[in-house]
């Protein structure tokens, strides 16, 4: 018996449906996903209902006061922004490092191709997650020793998009209330829509939808003179102006990458484009910026796997403006038109544009 086939003989209180999926992405996946769903079986079995957690007197009212903002803020993405009901963020887990868990990126030195991963259900991914950061560092060698850019980052949050019904982490309390809000509508965004094989399109959307819905919401519980309203306004435009300036920054390398010249000059060079776009950003961006988002892009080292990540979040966020404006800024029409992109089976960055070019035909 394997270190790992004991720990899970440990995990106790599971429900029949986890076990049959982690045994069958097991079977499909490998040793990855056996190491890996160790961890999160076992932070699942740590879960603690919100209901107990607010009659703990041994809680702090710092922690209470956020999971009643959390109740609030999924009773309001249900119902008034039409994200979908599940079990997600009724119970509570607080974990003791700064981050629940590390992502692992990577892609080609030499042109913008990210490292894939396959598996079940979720299908083709450009990333790995790891609960422990020493298993991650070793993939991130492994991938290092092979020749690829790497991005290895801590993250408070993550989506099983609904199925284990995901917990409220401790690291998801240490942000302020409006981040905190953005990151809840994000990750439920990942439960109602989510369209396999397209992660950038994913996580693009999240963004969008996570940022305008939790400003719809401060707006509502605080009000429009809120002080948060203005700081909100700042990051849904700095948002945008950053996606904006990365696009044109990913056509240039794109286009770079694309010339017929040794492998070696193309990563040679590929530096001096960086450091003049980090340049552009510093002098022209970074003073129409309303917030500190990101402030410090220009300063840091970047390569293929950074640019990528930073893509992934801030494709196209523009174009998903465009998409809700045209539905009359009505969330739950917008909501209910991405759902059904689930159900085309096309490439859902191609029919936005289509649709767009078209949407005097489309009967709302």
């Amino acid at each position: 018996m394997t270190r790992i086939q004991r720990r899970i003989g440990k995990v106790s209180k599971l429900g029949i449906r986890l076990i049959i999926l982690f045994h069958l992405v097991i079977l499909l996946s490998g040793c990855y996903v056996l190491e890996q769903g160790y961890y999160q079986l076992n932070m699942l079995n740590a879960a603690v209902t919100f209901q107990n957690v607010l009659s703990n007197p041994n809680i702090s009212q710092k922690v209470k006061k956020k999971i009643l903002l959390v109740m609030e803020v999924k009773q309001f993405a249900i119902k008034e922004l039409g994200l979908k009901y599940s079990k997600s963020y009724s119970s509570f887990v607080n974990i003791k490092n700064p981050y629940v868990a590390y992502n692992l990126s990577a892609s080609r030195k030499d042109k913008l191709k990210p490292v894939l991963w396959k598996f079940p259900v979720i299908g083709v991914v450009p990333y790995l997650g790891f609960f422990q950061l020493a298993d991650a560092r070793i993939e991130r060698d492994h991938l290092d020793k092979r020749g690829y850019d790497t991005l290895l980052r801590g993250v408070p949050a993550y989506s099983t998009l609904g199925f284990f019904g995901d917990p409220l982490l401790s690291t998801m309390l240490h942000y302020p209330d409006p981040v905190l809000i953005e990151i809840i509508i994000h990750e439920m965004t990942h439960e109602t829509i989510f369209i396999k094989n397209y992660v950038k399109f994913n996580e693009a959307l999240a963004t969008f939808i996570g940022k305008k819905g939790s400003l719809l919401f401060i707006k509502k519980k605080y009000g429009v003179n809120s002080k948060w309203i203005p700081y909100m306004d700042g990051l849904n435009q700095d948002a945008i102006l950053f996606s904006q300036f990365m696009e044109k920054m990913i056509k240039h390398l794109q286009k770079f990458y694309s010339q017929q010249i040794p492998v070696n000059e193309k990563i040679s060079q590929r530096d001096m484009i960086f450091k003049k776009y980090q340049k552009y950003f510093q002098v022209n961006i970074k003073p129409q910026l309303k917030t500190n988002a990101y402030k410090d892009f220009y300063r840091i080292r970047l390569n293929n796997a950074i640019v990528l990540s930073f893509r992934r979040y801030y494709e196209d966020l523009k174009i998903f403006e465009n998409i809700y404006n045209a539905l009359d800024r009505d969330f739950s029409k917008t909501i209910y038109f991405f759902k059904q992109i689930e159900r085309i089976k096309l490439d859902p960055n191609l029919y936005l544009r289509w649709w767009l070019k078209n949407k005097k035909n489309y009967n709302r």
